[in-house]
């Protein structure tokens, strides 16, 4: 019954120090390269939100409405600006007045919006659809959603940020159809392939009380009706889609597997750790299991399916952990990275990062923890990982360099009772 053999890879892990965030429970992407910077493998990385000190290290902690950025340029880390908060970067104010009525953003209408001082949203980066002639261009849109203003105040804000031609400036879609998500905090929201339309799956969270376990699949459907002028209209609406099933979790991680992995009609999040009782945040519970989400791209019949979860893979169980898919050619499965987070259960430890491999069964999907070696070096202290801080924190997969290993990026993290992280 081993469908991946016998010969597991032992990885190791190596640490470069970065610029400390001091923030937790911000959102935080990636931006893929453009079409300028692909042949130097430049990119940027953006933070949402969240609330600590910030990178300044502020006399307070507070909850941010601002969005910084880490450039990676030149095949290194630009330690030296470390992460700048954006509004500092801009030149001028975007002319509000040029934008009353508001205006269309590869093919989206919308109009000026403001990111609210929040903690607990989260974001992604949309991705081209397929049956969209200018779908290259919807690379460079984030999509955000939710997040908390303070403990009585969810939010179900929508915003889109369209980071090169207006960077600071936030938008709200004007035409949005479906059922939208309620306000909610400490959800998550996953990026699919785009294909058919299909832009990102949101899942989870919490209002103010209790859980929200509702799911949603948001999609980008082009208009076809000539809307009374003689010619089929440019815009484009959201719609978002209600899945059937629930997922109650809080602080939870989902992660997008390799499509090699599913079939062509459906693509697979992978959902691990978390609350599931909104009344006890970081006390002793049950152990979860994780589960895959199903999403059909064709007909609309998403799935929910647990999956059997060993002992031996605690970290599955974390919560306030953070997680993302990295690609290894050389091995069969998905690669996912578990990193941080606080354990389920009241006298387990944690470490800084732990490594499963997933893969189908026929109709099962397998999971399986894989050999991963943290080397930390006792000579460097700036080497060093502070473990304790890794909750809700962001680990997100890094563009490759070129025929290199994979790289991820640890940013932020703490809680109230935790050191402001990394």
């Amino acid at each position: 019954n081993d469908i991946f053999g016998s010969n597991l890879v032992e990885y190791e892990a190596y640490f470069e120090p970065l610029p400390k965030l001091g923030l937790w429970g911000c959102a935080t992407v990636v931006l893929p390269p453009t079409s300028r910077t692909s042949m130097l493998g430049d990119y940027h990385v953006l933070a949402f939100g969240g609330h600590g000190t910030g990178p300044d290290g502020g006399k307070s902690a507070a909850r941010s409405d601002k969005v910084y950025q880490l450039r990676y340029k030149e095949g290194r880390w630009d330690k030296e600006k470390g992460w700048e908060c954006i509004d500092l970067l801009l030149t001028g104010p975007v002319p509000s007045s040029k934008f009353q009525t508001g205006t269309t953003i590869s093919t989206i209408h919308m109009q000026p919006a403001t990111l609210a001082a929040r903690e607990g949203l989260a974001a992604c980066v949309l991705p081209a659809p397929d049956n969209f002639p200018d779908g290259a261009e919807l690379q460079r849109l984030v999509a955000i959603f939710g997040g908390r203003a303070g403990p009585a105040h969810p939010s179900d804000d929508f915003l889109i940020y369209e980071p090169y031609t207006f960077p600071g400036t936030f938008w709200k879609p004007t035409d949005v159809r479906g059922n939208p998500p309620a306000a909610r905090w400490g959800h998550t929201f996953t990026a699919l392939s785009g294909k058919n339309s299909n832009m990102a799956v949101l899942c989870g969270g919490r209002s103010t009380r209790v859980m929200v376990p509702t799911c949603h699949v948001l999609t980008l459907v082009p208009l076809s009706d000539y809307c009374g002028t003689g010619r089929p209209d440019s815009r484009s609406h959201f719609l978002w889609e209600t899945v059937n099933g629930e997922i109650s979790l809080f602080q939870h991680v989902a992660v997008r597997l390799s499509s090699e992995q599913s079939d062509t009609e459906h693509e697979e999040i992978l959902i691990f750790g978390g609350n599931e009782d909104s009344t006890n945040l970081f006390g002793s519970i049950p152990s979860l299991s994780p589960l895959v989400l199903s999403v059909d791209l064709e007909n609309d019949n998403h799935e929910i399916i647990p999956i059997p979860r060993k002992e031996a893979e605690d970290q599955l169980a974390n919560i306030g952990s953070s997680g993302c898919y990295i690609d290894d050619e050389s091995q069969s499965g998905s690669l996912v990275v578990v990193s941080g987070g606080v354990p389920c259960n009241v006298g387990k430890s944690t470490s800084a990062l732990s490594l499963f491999r997933t893969k189908k069964d026929g109709t099962r999907r397998i999971l399986e923890s894989v050999p991963l070696r943290c080397c930390l070096s006792d000579d460097d202290p700036s080497a060093k990982v502070n473990v304790g801080s890794l909750v809700r924190h962001s680990c997100i997969s890094l563009p490759k360099r070129g025929g290199g290993p994979s790289s991820i990026l640890l940013a932020g993290g703490g809680t109230s009772s935790f050191a402001f992280g990394p």
